[in-house]
């Protein structure tokens, strides 16, 4: 039978002509004008048909989709919760409900012609596909189409089975009310947090809203067991597409980057930034807010990390003002310390609204089973199990399911276990010891341990071969225990998270205790075999390794690890940025759970291979640090002696970035008179600006200069390349100003820049191009800060507002952004604008991250308290700015603290010759110029 579900308005002949036009076909209808004539329990009535139907036809128009009160929406809740297939058909072009829309849909949207009537020839050939994919004879056609092309694309992941159908939800009229006032009147936050323990219904909540409220326009659920829902970069992707289909602007601008083929390549920062922010901000701004709603964030944990919560706390603010986000928790401790800023809306399981939810969802659904007690029986009965519910409304809801299905009986109330651990124990207890069906050790058990570990949702198949079990037998026990772990769509997860969280720890589960490593180790056994074979398989790529560590059979981990096809596999599947960041994690637990094979995994040719293809890879993302962490100390030196110019070159980064500064200009300078040739000559240039980036750093600026030019020789010629030309004009410059050469400095940071805006014209992806812009916006700041120090405040807030252009256009807080900042400071406090630079200091310390960053803001905030006249004040951030300076090797910024330091403890602002003593005349000469430019002297 077909379930016609439609919306009695203007197009209501078309759904009659189609409904008797399939009648005539053979085919069985269910419609509402002919089969609730009459009735009043028509409620009843559809859920009976959607029930008893093998297809959901859903006519989408703008009535029938109407958010709250669509009823077609309350009839897609009923199919979903019923696993129906759904068929949409799209008659006006209207968003379909985000809970179906990942399903392709027939579009009969021109079935009308100009003056109203039907178009016959277009509706039989739509009439015609319709008929065949309900028959089963074919499948929906998957047109090239915006929908298609990003389904493909972003791949969403599938929310409809999470979502919680309408029929199992009850009250929450408090938090909506909470919900309503954040959205209409808080200008505080953009973000709606709502934090509760296990079991307490966010995600009912979070169902209800998406059901019924206009403005949630995406949704994803995370989940403890699957690790692509676990993964933040998916869930960018994922929530994108929902919100695609939603906001036609939002889609076109998706259509139009040009890196959708490259999104897992890039990190979760960037992708959100390069998916969310930038085509967002470039959006007309909707009449209304749009939400998004991540639910279970908890659930998002990794490695100990949880990059969602990252990402909200530090990107989510660069998105417009027009969207918000609604995420819900359990109180994991760090969660609930970083949320805290939200005010979060915290469930309290003992509150007087959380226990009248919990009494009335009780009331209403034990009443038919209350029938044959008196009032006050009833109500006693009701409170009874609101006490021992301990106001979770999971147990209650588990309840009314056991009185439902005979398990538990109201007459016998005061034997019902007391809160949801104990519920676990009484039906555990009863399946598996009362019923002695199957034994739980032998039977049971092994099935736990899989549930319980692994890493994705196992298909039924796939378990009966890890298991080696009868499929029959596992029919009957996935039967069995349905109730605490149901089976949709051929795959069997736990009822709610906390279950397995009950099942794995010892001390509350007791006799039904599963032991996780016992569960890794079958996964390991199945999967291995894969391995063993040379059979390709996702799973195996993407998580033997992990199966292994936890195991503790490190040597099968080291076997994986080392495998060049399969880490290269595993980078074709998971993107270059998660795949890399998930191999380096697996070092790191090999190195802490078994460090002697760490080394053997650093020097394999799979590793090798990974950090020379991936070598300014690991520069642009931070992994050098990474590296270090995981023991590359430990097999640098071995690498320095392979003939391989990627590898020493990546050898070079690894000690720039570690501030190994002097490790670095040595085996650069080697390097390069090794491999001096011709064909090398675009590696030479890297490594001849990182001589000169480590020369300026110790500053030696000759030594520094002499590479610079050696440099632009070379990009002059054979090789020309924008970008490493431009770096090296960059040190020039500031060489120069360093050395006060003001014009020099000036027409080489300006030439710099100019460099970086030819490479823009060059770079070959979207990724390339952001980071050219964000360099010419901090070159530009660079050219400010010479001009700063020359009390030329005007030409330097014209580079700097150029720098603004950028950071308005490409949203950032890194490094060079706050250093744009501080650089306006002290613009502000050279032009005598005391009360601006004590007002912006607060919110820049806040944002820094680096000691140098830190050090930089505190120096230039004492010289203007030294100028404003608070000696004290000066004195004392100095200090805080010499604790900083300290942690880093920045011999220049140490020196210009000292100096100041020692203008403040002098009477005599007079410069003495005698003061500052140093065996290089460069940092001499730069002290004196900094002194004078304090005290106000000309030098």
């Amino acid at each position: 039978m077909i379930f016609i579900s439609y919306g009695h308005d203007e197009h209501e002949g078309l759904i009659r002509k189609i409904a008797e036009d399939l009648r005539k076909e053979g085919i069985d209808v269910w419609i509402d004008y002919d089969c609730l004539y009459g009735s009043s329990q028509w409620e009843q009535k559809i859920e009976s048909g959607i029930q008893a139907s093998k297809w959901v036809v859903i006519f989408m128009t703008n009535y029938s989709m109407r958010r709250p009160d669509g009823y077609c929406l309350d009839e897609i809740s009923f199919a979903r919760f019923y696993n129906k297939q759904i068929m949409p058909i799209k008659i006006q072009n209207v968003p379909p409900p985000i809970s179906i829309a990942r399903i392709q849909w027939l579009d009969m949207s021109e079935y009308a012609t100009a003056d109203g009537k039907i178009d016959e020839e277009y509706y039989q050939k739509k009439k015609c596909e319709l008929i065949e994919i309900l028959n089963g004879f074919k499948d929906l056609d998957y047109n090239i189409d915006a929908n298609y092309l990003l389904i493909n694309k972003l791949k969403p992941l599938d929310n409809e089975s999470y979502l919680v159908p309408l029929k199992r939800f009850y009250g929450r009229e408090w938090l909506f009310d909470a919900f309503e006032c954040w959205l209409t009147e808080s200008k505080d936050s953009r973000v709606f947090a709502i934090i509760g323990q296990a079991g307490s219904g966010k995600t009912a909540f979070v169902s209800q809203l998406c059901h019924k409220n206009k403005n949630i326009a995406a949704i994803h659920f995370c989940r403890y067991n699957n690790d692509e829902r676990a993964n933040p970069k998916r869930a960018i992707m994922s929530l994108a597409y929902h919100l695609s289909t939603q906001i036609d602007e939002y889609r076109q601008q998706l259509l139009s980057l040009t890196d959708l083929d490259k999104l897992l390549d890039k990190s979760a920062s960037r992708l959100f930034e390069y998916i969310f922010i930038e085509p967002l901000m470039k959006m007309h701004a909707p009449s209304e807010y749009v939400i998004i709603v991540i639910d279970a964030l908890d659930e998002a944990t990794k490695n100990m990390k949880n990059e969602l919560i990252n990402l909200i706390v530090s990107d989510f603010h660069k998105t417009p003002q027009w969207l918000r986000l609604v995420i819900t928790s359990r109180p994991e401790q760090d969660i609930t310390r970083r949320l805290k800023h939200l005010n979060p809306v915290v469930i309290v399981n003992d509150s007087k609204e959380n226990m009248e939810d919990v009494r009335g969802y009780l009331h209403l659904n034990l009443q038919p089973f209350l029938s044959d007690y008196s009032p006050k029986k009833q109500s006693g009965i009701i409170e009874k199990v609101l006490a021992k519910s301990e106001g979770n409304f999971l147990y209650a809801v588990e309840i009314v399911k056991a009185v439902e299905g005979g398990i538990f009986d109201l007459s016998d109330v005061d034997s019902f276990p007391v809160g949801l651990t104990n519920i676990y124990i009484n039906y555990f207890e009863r399946i598996f010891l009362k019923d002695t069906t199957y034994s739980y050790p032998k039977d049971i058990r092994p099935l736990m341990e899989i549930l319980s570990v692994c890493y994705e949702p196992q298909s039924d198949d796939t378990i009966i071969d890890i298991l080696n079990m009868d499929e029959y037998d596992f029919n009957d026990i996935k039967d069995h225990i349905f109730v605490l772990f149901p089976s949709t769509h051929g795959y069997i997860e736990p009822l709610h998270k906390s279950l397995i969280d009950w099942v794995v720890n010892k001390d509350l589960s007791g006799q039904f205790y599963v032991n996780e490593k016992s569960g890794h180790t079958r996964m390991s056994e199945y999967y291995g075999k894969f391995f063993s074979s040379g059979i390709s398989n996702e799973y195996v790529s993407k998580y033997l390794a992990k199966h292994f560590l936890k195991s503790r059979m490190p040597e099968k981990a080291v076997e994986v690890l080392n495998d060049l096809n399969l880490q290269l596999s595993r980078i074709r599947i998971m993107g270059q940025d998660t795949a890399i960041r998930e191999y380096l994690a697996e070092i790191k637990t090999l190195k802490d759970v078994c460090p002697e094979f760490t080394d053997d995994v650093l020097r394999s040719e799979t590793f090798q291979h990974i950090f020379v293809k991936n070598r300014r890879y690991f520069y642009n993302a931070g992994l050098y640090f990474e590296l270090k962490d995981i023991g590359f100390d430990n097999v640098i030196s071995e690498y320095m002696q392979i003939d391989s110019l990627e590898i020493l070159a990546g050898c070079v980064y690894y000690y720039y970035i570690n501030e190994q500064y002097e490790d670095s200009e040595k085996l650069a300078l080697d390097i390069i008179k090794r491999y001096y040739e011709p064909e090398n000559y675009a590696v030479i240039t890297e490594l001849e600006n990182e001589v000169a980036l480590s020369c300026r750093k110790l500053v030696r600026f000759d030594d520094a200069l002499h590479h610079c030019k050696i440099i632009c020789e070379i990009t002059g010629s054979s090789c020309p390349d924008f970008y490493e030309v431009a770096l090296a004009h960059q040190t020039i410059g500031k060489v120069y100003y360093h050395r006060c050469q003001w014009e020099k400095a000036y027409e080489e940071l300006c030439l710099a820049v100019k460099f970086l805006e030819d490479s823009l014209q060059l770079a070959p992806d979207a990724d390339y191009q952001k980071m050219l812009k964000l360099y010419v916006a901090a070159f530009e700041r660079e050219v400010a800060l010479s001009l700063v120090w020359q009390k030329k405040i005007q030409l330097a807030k014209q580079h700097l507002d150029h720098a603004k252009m950028i950071y308005d256009e490409v949203k950032t807080t890194d490094r060079y952004y706050i250093r744009y900042l501080y650089v306006n400071m002290f613009a502000d406090a050279v032009n005598g604008d005391y009360s601006r630079v004590v007002e912006i200091y607060p919110d820049l310390l806040k944002i820094a991250k680096s000691n140098y960053d830190k050090s930089q803001i505190e120096f230039y905030y004492a010289i203007a308290m030294y100028w404003k006249g608070d000696a004290d004040e000066s004195a004392k951030h100095l200090e805080i700015a010499k604790h900083f300076s300290d942690k880093i090797d920045a011999y220049l910024e140490k020196s210009e603290i000292a100096m100041l330091d020692t203008l403040l403890m002098s009477n005599d602002s007079r410069f003495k010759a005698n003061t500052f003593k140093s065996d290089n005349q460069d940092i001499v000469n730069w002290l004196k110029f900094v002194w004078c430019f304090i005290v106000g002297e000309e030098k």
